[in-house]
């Protein structure tokens, strides 16, 4: 009757211990599952991060050069630097500075048609513009008060942008560093979950 009362109570601690490995072992493949998921997480994170990072130097590199593109522009225009034939040659770069200010809406219509009308004039077009001469700055005053404002507004963007960038990498850093932790966490109950799975089945088989 003794000893059938031992096995009664072996019985009952194996079915214990059994069911309470069981339940651990579940929680353990959970566990793994969600440390998978939490590592992709964080690639995805990182990568997207960097991607920012990347489009952030592009952006920042085209703004500059803009920037150096209307001020080599506007010295041609008021003549500090060269003649009448240099401005033809800065005719591109000109038109193509209006055009990406138009494509940010850094330019008005009204002052679009303005630089059109300037860049389309016959003296320009043929070179025989002179800085010096009073009637071509007072033509082209307004084209230099025009490259003022995008220059200024490119300016304004580009700060907007290096604001927008530090918002985002300061909440990179945020996000990282919680899956970070959370991974970190996530592995120690694995190991509590492992070790005590061990130590039941151990006790089992005793």
């Amino acid at each position: 009757q003794d000893s059938e009362e031992v096995i009664n109570e072996l019985a009952a601690d194996i079915q214990d211990n059994s069911a309470t490995r069981d339940r651990k072992r579940s929680q353990l493949e959970k566990r793994k599952k969600k440390d998978e998921e939490m590592k992709a997480d964080l690639q995805e994170e990182v990568t997207r991060c960097e991607k920012e990072a990347a489009r952030f130097e592009y952006n920042i590199a085209d703004f500059e050069k803009a920037l150096k593109s209307i001020e080599g522009a506007k010295d041609a225009l008021t003549g500090s630097k060269k003649g009448g034939a240099a401005l033809v040659k800065l005719h591109e770069v000109v038109k193509k500075t209006v055009a990406e200010a138009d494509a940010l809406s850094l330019i008005s219509a009204k002052d679009g048609k303005t630089l059109h009308n300037f860049l389309q004039g016959p003296a320009f077009l043929q070179g025989t513009v002179d800085p010096k001469d009073p009637e071509y700055k007072f033509h082209s005053q307004p084209l230099i008060d025009l490259l003022d404002k995008i220059h200024k507004d490119y300016e304004d963007k580009k700060d907007e942008v290096e604001k927008e960038f530090e918002a985002d990498q300061e909440k990179c850093g945020e996000r990282k560093t919680a899956l970070t932790d959370g991974l970190e966490e996530n592995h120690d109950k694995i190991a509590e979950l492992e070790e005590a799975i061990d130590e039941l089945t151990t006790k089992i088989s005793d």
